[in-house]
């Protein structure tokens, strides 16, 4: 027996709610929350991108066969599909990454207790090694907190930086940014290894302020302009995203109420599984169960409270909203209630 986690109580008045939104949701009913195991048709489409990406390797073409495997390893994750992907990189001389897959490869057979596979892995990483283009960024103001570095696009970590750094011979793009600071930037092209390259990132000018105005600028200050006044039509647009925030508002109470019964479905099946004696002492599944639904009961909480939000907003901005025919007798009221049974949020009006 295991110890069950503890599960957050739904609210009533959202599971009565959800009863009452559920059948004109119908596509919400069995949302998926956990991240599966591959699917069949996943592992089909796996197996089909591998045995063409192997065929393309067989005839030298490396540049379609590498996307291919790419997808497969995304699609069903094995072993092997790392291996041919990391020979395939290197027969497109993307050096850094042959080395990298291989590694991770490794890693890979290592948990997987696929020793002979570990040693492959581990001895083709090895043959590149000596064959790397490496990277060194020297940075000059390495101490500012807010200084960003990037390669290709992607930050470089701090701990990087001063460590030569295996990359891809070929064309890449270095900047670096920081608030009030001039970006700088530079294209460098990383030939093929051995090779080292070192790129100096110099201190961060300040950015150009705007400039200021001509000496008789301040003679003839710019003219003071009466707003318009509003319109028949000013409070139109504000109606609009009220009416717009209420729907956002409502969809979000149906997907809080939606997970939230969900959540009391997985708690419920999850008390059959554990002792009636101690709700907290479960097998496997009662404890897979009640951890499904406290996340379902998360979601839950969080849709409910924004979707009540920008109900709220909606309906303060149809109050609020000026209009030019309040003598007609146009008004809005706002009521709303809520007890241990039932909530409510009321919008009438008279025109």
């Amino acid at each position: 027996m295991v110890i069950r986690p503890a599960v957050r109580r739904i609210p009533r008045v959202l599971v009565m709610l959800a009863g009452l939104l559920l059948p004109l949701l119908p596509s919400l009913a069995s949302p998926s929350l956990a991240v599966a195991a591959p699917s069949a048709s996943d592992r089909a489409a796996a197996e089909v991108l591998f045995d063409e990406a192997i065929k393309l390797l067989e005839t030298g073409d490396a540049a379609t066969a590498c996307p291919k495997l790419e997808e497969s390893q995304r699609l069903d994750p094995g072993v092997g599909t790392l291996l041919y992907l990391a020979d395939c990189y290197r027969a497109q001389g993307r050096t850094a990454s042959a080395w990298a897959t291989f590694r991770e490869a490794s890693y890979a057979a290592e948990a997987a207790g696929q020793a002979d596979r570990m040693a492959i892995a581990n001895t083709e990483a090895d043959k590149l090694k000596p064959s790397l283009s490496t990277v060194t960024l020297v940075i000059a103001d390495r101490e500012a907190t807010s200084l960003d570095v990037q390669r290709d696009g992607e930050a470089v970590n701090r701990a990087l930086w001063g460590s030569p750094i295996p990359v891809d011979p070929g064309e890449h793009q270095f900047a670096a940014s920081a608030p009030g600071k001039a970006t700088w930037s530079k294209t460098v092209v990383v030939p093929k290894g051995p090779a080292s390259v070192t790129i100096d990132i110099p201190a961060l000018e300040a950015a150009p302020t705007q400039a200021a105005p001509a000496a008789g600028a301040a003679a003839h200050p710019p003219t003071q302009e009466t707003a318009p006044a509003p319109t028949a039509g000013s409070g139109s647009s504000q109606t609009t995203w009220g009416w717009v925030a209420i729907g956002v508002g409502g969809a979000g109470i149906v997907v809080g109420s939606v997970f939230g019964v969900l959540a009391s479905q997985d708690n419920q099946a999850a008390d059959d599984e554990c002792r009636p004696d101690d709700a907290t002492r479960c097998n496997q599944q009662g404890v897979d169960l009640a951890e499904s639904a406290a996340s379902k009961a998360t979601l839950s909480t969080v849709a409910f409270g924004v979707g009540l939000a920008a109900a709220t907003t909606g309906v303060v901005l149809l109050l609020t909203a000026p209009s030019n025919d309040t003598a007609s007798g146009k008004k809005l009221w706002l009521n709303a209630s809520a007890n241990a049974e039932r909530a409510s949020l009321d919008l009438t009006g008279v025109w």
